[in-house]
């Protein structure tokens, strides 16, 4: 997966330091599992570009999250993770549309995951060695995007939505416990995830002013870094730094009561995201 970003070279840059940093004593969640909930919010920017490059779009505002996760499993059998999050937020639209008329709104986002990964762990005495390099987890994660613009007084708005499943790779750093010693937050570990849809189907109402389609949605690729901190016993927090391109969508034939009026297609697209969450723990 390729994502031109300076983004990405300070991400392998932190993968190499952390993997060759001196690891922690590992404490193994409860086999019968931890149990977390987390609260949080993230500034979101997206811009759509046109075919030559130029900006169509841009959406920014903050969206409050909401997320459930739980890890489970054995030594012998490996680890299970299990994850759904929710998020809604109102952003503010600002640019053009696709035959360039000016325009100036508002946009509800809502956006739903739910996300399993397992990572293999060695048994017996030979697990210790492999904590030191970190952990590699393999998973899959399905998102489902809701996002509605509101009509202007010189154009309508439209309501898209959009279901993707994508494979996920993520890495998980040894345990660092900086700053730990001291009864304040503190840095625990970083994780990296890498993820590109295999799949993603889009469906759009035009409110009327053309007949809703389905369009098969260009391809999305997805970057993040997490830092998990530790807040004593039960508190976990957390900052997430993230950036997705999409490939514009296959372009479908636009019809107006059934007849033909041109063709329309979902712009190529670009994500960057980040903010802070807060979970509580249970074991």
């Amino acid at each position: 997966m390729t994502i031109g970003h300076p983004l990405l070279g300070l991400f392998l840059a932190l993968s190499i330091l952390l993997g060759a940093a001196p690891a922690r004593a590992q404490h193994e969640p409860s086999p019968a599992g931890v149990i977390g909930l987390s609260v949080g919010v993230h500034h979101r920017s997206l811009v759509e570009m046109g075919p030559d490059g130029r900006t169509l779009v841009r959406e920014r505002g903050s969206v409050p999250q909401v997320r459930l996760h739980w890890e489970g499993g054995s030594n012998a059998r490996g680890r299970w993770q299990l994850q759904a999050e929710a998020s809604a937020g109102e952003l503010q639209y600002v640019g053009q549309t696709q035959d360039g008329q000016a325009a100036r709104s508002v946009t509800d986002h809502r956006e739903h995951t739910l996300q399993a990964a397992w990572r293999a762990w060695p048994q017996g005495d030979a697990a210790q060695p492999a904590t030191t390099h970190g952990h590699w987890w393999l998973g899959l994660h399905f998102r489902g995007r809701h996002r509605a613009i509101a009509g202007t007084d010189f154009a309508s708005g439209l309501r898209e939505h959009a279901t993707e499943l994508s494979p996920l790779l993520r890495w998980s750093s040894p345990r660092l416990d900086w700053g730990c010693a001291a009864p304040t937050p503190c840095i625990e570990s970083i994780s990296i995830s890498a993820q590109g849809s295999a799949r993603q189907r889009l469906r759009v109402d035009f409110l009327g002013w053309l007949d809703p389609l389905a369009l098969k949605g260009g391809q999305r690729k997805d970057l993040a870094l997490t830092v998990h901190g530790r807040w004593g016993e039960h508190w976990r927090w957390g900052l997430d730094i993230s950036r997705s391109t999409q490939a514009p969508s296959e372009a479908a034939t636009a019809k107006l009561q059934g007849f033909s009026v041109g063709s329309v297609m979902q712009p190529r697209m670009r994500v960057l995201e980040h903010g802070l969450w807060l979970q509580r723990r249970w074991q």
